[in-house]
């Protein structure tokens, strides 16, 4: 679901850009490359593949299990995690506010 999504959003160069390794780096900004407008909330609920109606602990469960599967010390790549941790964090800290 989340390749879909990007898929529409970037088109399909995401992929050769993020298993060439140019979504690479430690910090969220080096991660991002070309997309330097932040995530919306409603892109937030789509990549994690939730309503707009989703409990903290849904968001967190979410993350958890793309997490699991995405990471790139599982094979992954550091693009879609950056996305996936980037959608977390909106979410949760806008609830806070």
């Amino acid at each position: 679901m989340l390749a879909a999504y990007l898929d529409r959003k970037y088109g399909s160069d995401w992929h050769e850009a993020a298993n060439a390794g140019n979504y690479s780096g430690g910090s969220e900004q080096n991660s991002r490359g070309r997309d330097s407008v932040e995530m919306t909330a409603i892109e937030a609920y789509a990549v994690l593949g939730l309503n707009d109606d989703a409990t903290d602990e849904e968001v967190i469960a979410a993350h958890r299990k793309l997490m699991l599967k995405l990471h790139p010390d599982r094979g992954g790549c550091n693009y879609l995690a950056a996305k996936i941790n980037q959608a977390k964090n909106l979410l949760v800290s806008s609830k806070d506010k």
